[in-house]
Protein backbone atom coordinates (compact mmCIF):
# COMPACT_ATOMS: atom_id res chain seq x y z
CA UNK A 1 0.00 0.00 0.00
CA UNK A 2 1.14 3.28 -0.85
CA UNK A 3 1.29 6.80 1.11
CA UNK A 4 0.33 9.72 0.15
CA UNK A 5 1.84 12.54 2.89
CA UNK A 6 -0.38 15.57 3.57
CA UNK A 7 0.21 19.11 5.20
CA UNK A 8 -1.71 22.18 6.32
CA UNK A 9 -1.86 25.60 6.14
CA UNK A 10 -4.69 27.51 7.73
CA UNK A 11 -5.17 24.17 9.25
CA UNK A 12 -7.80 25.40 11.56
CA UNK A 13 -9.29 22.43 14.31
CA UNK A 14 -7.86 19.71 11.50
CA UNK A 15 -11.63 18.83 9.49
CA UNK A 16 -9.68 18.01 6.40
CA UNK A 17 -6.67 16.74 7.49
CA UNK A 18 -9.41 14.20 9.58
CA UNK A 19 -11.00 13.87 6.02
CA UNK A 20 -7.40 12.95 4.51
CA UNK A 21 -6.99 10.61 7.22
CA UNK A 22 -9.97 8.37 6.76
CA UNK A 23 -9.27 8.19 3.12
CA UNK A 24 -8.48 5.51 0.84
CA UNK A 25 -7.92 5.63 -2.97
CA UNK A 26 -7.48 2.66 -5.56
CA UNK A 27 -7.04 3.12 -8.66
CA UNK A 28 -6.42 -0.69 -10.59
CA UNK A 29 -4.73 -2.64 -8.05
CA UNK A 30 -2.58 0.47 -6.60
CA UNK A 31 -3.72 1.66 -3.61
CA UNK A 32 -2.88 4.65 -1.07
CA UNK A 33 -3.59 5.94 2.26
CA UNK A 34 -2.78 9.22 3.67
CA UNK A 35 -0.86 10.33 6.33
CA UNK A 36 -0.99 13.44 7.90
CA UNK A 37 2.75 15.32 8.78
CA UNK A 38 1.22 18.08 10.62
CA UNK A 39 -0.16 21.66 10.03
CA UNK A 40 0.50 25.54 10.98
CA UNK A 41 -2.66 27.52 12.20
CA UNK A 42 -2.38 30.97 14.72
CA UNK A 43 -5.22 29.62 16.64
CA UNK A 44 -3.78 27.76 19.88
CA UNK A 45 -7.23 25.79 20.35
CA UNK A 46 -7.49 24.97 16.76
CA UNK A 47 -4.19 23.28 16.91
CA UNK A 48 -5.50 21.91 20.28
CA UNK A 49 -8.26 20.13 18.73
CA UNK A 50 -6.26 19.14 15.46
CA UNK A 51 -3.91 17.15 17.90
CA UNK A 52 -7.10 15.61 19.47
CA UNK A 53 -9.18 14.81 15.80
CA UNK A 54 -5.93 13.69 13.60
CA UNK A 55 -3.49 12.55 16.14
CA UNK A 56 -0.76 15.41 14.94
CA UNK A 57 0.57 18.52 15.90
CA UNK A 58 -0.30 21.27 14.63
CA UNK A 59 2.29 24.29 15.39
CA UNK A 60 0.74 27.37 16.87
CA UNK A 61 2.66 30.30 14.06
CA UNK A 62 0.90 33.55 12.93
CA UNK A 63 1.66 32.82 8.93
CA UNK A 64 1.34 36.73 8.34
CA UNK A 65 4.40 38.43 7.45
CA UNK A 66 5.01 41.70 8.97
CA UNK A 67 3.16 43.88 7.12
CA UNK A 68 0.12 41.61 6.66
CA UNK A 69 0.45 41.75 10.45
CA UNK A 70 0.12 45.56 10.70
CA UNK A 71 -2.57 45.40 7.99
CA UNK A 72 -4.65 42.95 9.95
CA UNK A 73 -4.24 44.27 13.52
CA UNK A 74 -3.54 48.02 12.52
CA UNK A 75 -0.44 47.83 14.70
CA UNK A 76 3.04 47.13 14.96
CA UNK A 77 3.13 43.16 16.26
CA UNK A 78 4.57 42.72 19.76
CA UNK A 79 8.00 42.28 20.31
CA UNK A 80 7.95 38.27 20.50
CA UNK A 81 5.98 37.94 17.52
CA UNK A 82 8.42 36.77 14.98
CA UNK A 83 7.57 35.52 11.09
CA UNK A 84 7.51 31.74 10.46
CA UNK A 85 10.40 30.97 8.52
CA UNK A 86 10.60 28.07 5.85
CA UNK A 87 12.91 26.16 8.69
CA UNK A 88 9.82 26.75 11.19
CA UNK A 89 7.80 25.18 7.79
CA UNK A 90 9.56 22.17 7.57
CA UNK A 91 9.63 21.66 11.10
CA UNK A 92 6.07 21.43 11.42
CA UNK A 93 6.06 19.12 8.96
CA UNK A 94 8.82 16.61 10.82
CA UNK A 95 11.37 17.53 8.72
CA UNK A 96 9.23 15.41 5.30
CA UNK A 97 8.07 16.73 2.23
CA UNK A 98 4.58 16.32 1.74
CA UNK A 99 2.73 15.18 -1.78
CA UNK A 100 0.08 17.31 -0.92
CA UNK A 101 0.01 21.23 0.35
CA UNK A 102 -3.86 21.45 1.81
CA UNK A 103 -4.31 25.46 2.43
CA UNK A 104 -7.70 26.70 4.05
CA UNK A 105 -6.74 30.36 4.82
CA UNK A 106 -9.64 33.05 5.86
CA UNK A 107 -11.89 34.12 3.31
CA UNK A 108 -13.62 36.91 4.66
CA UNK A 109 -12.26 39.12 2.37
CA UNK A 110 -13.24 37.24 -0.30
CA UNK A 111 -16.74 35.75 0.60
CA UNK A 112 -19.18 38.53 -0.63
CA UNK A 113 -20.75 39.05 2.95
CA UNK A 114 -18.66 41.80 3.20
CA UNK A 115 -19.38 45.07 1.20
CA UNK A 116 -16.60 45.65 -1.82
CA UNK A 117 -15.99 48.33 -0.20
CA UNK A 118 -15.09 47.03 3.33
CA UNK A 119 -13.63 43.66 1.69
CA UNK A 120 -10.79 46.29 -0.41
CA UNK A 121 -9.61 47.36 3.17
CA UNK A 122 -5.66 46.62 3.94
CA UNK A 123 -7.36 43.82 6.84
CA UNK A 124 -9.00 42.19 4.20
CA UNK A 125 -6.28 42.26 1.99
CA UNK A 126 -4.10 40.85 4.20
CA UNK A 127 -6.49 37.74 4.96
CA UNK A 128 -6.60 37.22 1.38
CA UNK A 129 -2.97 37.58 0.98
CA UNK A 130 -2.59 34.54 2.90
CA UNK A 131 -3.31 31.99 0.28
CA UNK A 132 -0.32 33.26 -1.77
CA UNK A 133 2.09 33.30 1.30
CA UNK A 134 1.32 29.71 2.28
CA UNK A 135 2.26 28.89 -0.92
CA UNK A 136 5.33 30.66 -1.82
CA UNK A 137 6.43 29.56 2.18
CA UNK A 138 5.53 26.07 0.85
CA UNK A 139 7.54 25.89 -2.35
CA UNK A 140 10.82 27.48 -0.81
CA UNK A 141 10.43 25.19 2.09
CA UNK A 142 10.18 22.36 -0.23
CA UNK A 143 12.03 23.70 -3.18
CA UNK A 144 14.51 20.91 -3.87
CA UNK A 145 11.22 18.22 -3.36
CA UNK A 146 8.15 20.59 -4.47
CA UNK A 147 4.71 19.15 -3.42
CA UNK A 148 2.48 17.60 -6.17
CA UNK A 149 -0.70 19.03 -5.57
CA UNK A 150 -1.81 22.40 -3.69
CA UNK A 151 -5.52 22.08 -2.70
CA UNK A 152 -6.95 25.42 -1.78
CA UNK A 153 -10.02 25.64 -0.06
CA UNK A 154 -11.57 29.18 -0.20
CA UNK A 155 -14.86 30.73 -1.47
CA UNK A 156 -15.21 32.95 -4.97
Amino acid sequence: MNIVTHFHMCGGSGGAALGFQRGRARVGSVTATAQCLGGIDSDLAACRDFKKLVGVEQACLDLFDRQMYRDFHGKEPPPDWCEVTIDDVRRAARGRAPDIIVISAPCKGYSRLLSAKRSDTPRYQALNKLVLRCIHLALCAWEDDPPSLFLIENVP
